[in-house]
């Protein structure tokens, strides 16, 4: 009974290279080296920049990580599009043999490897979830990675800005204690297109603490609409980091009547 070809387009190497040693698959001596480099060629998958591709690890280094995405197919992503987190390790990312989706940025370098984004094919996938959380007003959760001027920086799949005013119910002198804590937060203001997100802890742990009741909610939703007002102004002030050259001032002082 005559062997069909396998079906290996899009398939990982080692997968590939185990289907070739076995020959229930695939007996090589039936096939020329003519026929034989035929079928790997059709493995060959075209890729256009914006292309979404899945992978895997097979190696790790101190400013890339390698991926193999199918049979003479290899993918590179550069350290800084591996993580929206700054001064991270590869290896306390992405670990041997895992599984990663990622954008195209480049169809070859000069080692005519794909250059590749882990950071922006979560960061797309995490504006579909954060815009949805936004409109049904659900809270997300996220880790504290970072503290700027003026608030916190939280991984909510991309990175949402956590004014210190609204970081806890009274003013927090310490926001050092929050870095590499799990947080709860709700989305007060997003910009897509300004890669803005303000987020507010304390509009969660108010209505947890049932301190939202009767015209108490409509004072501190305009609460929250003020600060995030003044988050923009300051971004437009060209504030570093979301803006808050003038947020922090006057949002500690917002007087809702």
């Amino acid at each position: 009974m005559e062997k069909r070809a396998p079906e290996w387009k899009g398939l990982p190497l080692s997968e590939i290279q185990d289907q070739i040693q076995n020959p229930d698959v695939i007996d090589l001596e039936d096939i020329d080296d003519e026929k034989f480099n035929d079928l790997i060629d059709n493995t060959i998958t075209d890729f256009d920049e914006g292309d979404l591709v899945t992978g895997t690890v097979v190696k790790i280094e101190h400013d890339e990580v390698l991926l193999d995405i199918g049979f003479k197919s290899e993918g590179v992503i550069p350290l800084r599009e591996l993580s929206i987190r700054k001064d991270a390790e590869p290896s306390d990312i992405v670990s041997m043999d895992d599984k990663i989706e990622a954008l195209v940025l480049q169809k070859e370098d000069k080692d005519g490897r794909l250059i590749l984004s882990r950071k922006r094919a979560e960061y797309e996938r995490a504006w579909i979830d954060i815009e949805e959380r936004f409109n049904a007003g659900e809270p997300v959760v996220g880790e504290v990675i970072e503290v700027v001027k003026g608030g916190l920086i939280v991984d909510i799949g991309l990175r949402g800005f956590l004014p210190a005013s609204l970081v806890d119910l009274r003013r927090v002198k310490d926001l050092d204690s929050f870095c590499g804590e799990k947080i709860e937060a709700r989305i007060i203001e997003m910009d897509r297109n300004r890669n803005n997100v303000v987020l507010s802890r304390r509009v969660v742990l108010e209505e947890g603490h049932g301190r939202r009741k009767d015209g108490e909610v409509d004072k501190c939703d305009e609460r929250d609409r003020q600060c995030a007002e003044y988050a923009e102004e300051g971004k437009r002030a060209g504030a570093e980091e979301f803006s808050v050259a003038v947020f922090h001032d006057r949002c500690l002082h917002v007087d809702v009547k």
